[in-house]
């Protein structure tokens, strides 16, 4: 069941799990899409992003939305815009650092 009103502050237990799911989804979705663009497993990527940093910047670009009012769906489409692209931005700045070429399409 989806969430139709955004999460209250403070929240419960409960809510606070739901959040911590949709967290955990928006940071899969994002490792895939990455994935499929630069041609590495999202494995890798997922222990690239499972850090306490990102987790924290994610989450704080989620609830961000959150207090402005979007539901949960739009927060987390937020969320997930902000990570698929830093992380996508990253590898890049590292390829180019490397003096990689970036995959072809």
């Amino acid at each position: 069941m989806q969430r139709q009103a955004p999460f209250p502050r403070p929240m419960n237990s409960a809510e606070a799990r739901e959040l911590w799911e949709i967290i955990g989804r928006v940071m899969a979705d994002s490792a895939r899409d990455v994935a499929s663009r630069t041609r590495i497993a999202p494995q890798p990527l997922h222990n690239t992003i499972a850090r306490d940093v990102v987790l924290h910047r994610v989450t704080d670009v989620f609830l961000r939305a959150n207090e402005r009012g979007a539901l949960p769906q739009e927060s987390a489409a937020e969320a997930r815009t902000f990570l698929t692209h830093s992380l996508h931005a990253f590898i890049l700045r590292s390829r180019a650092a490397f003096h990689e070429k970036p995959p072809h399409p």
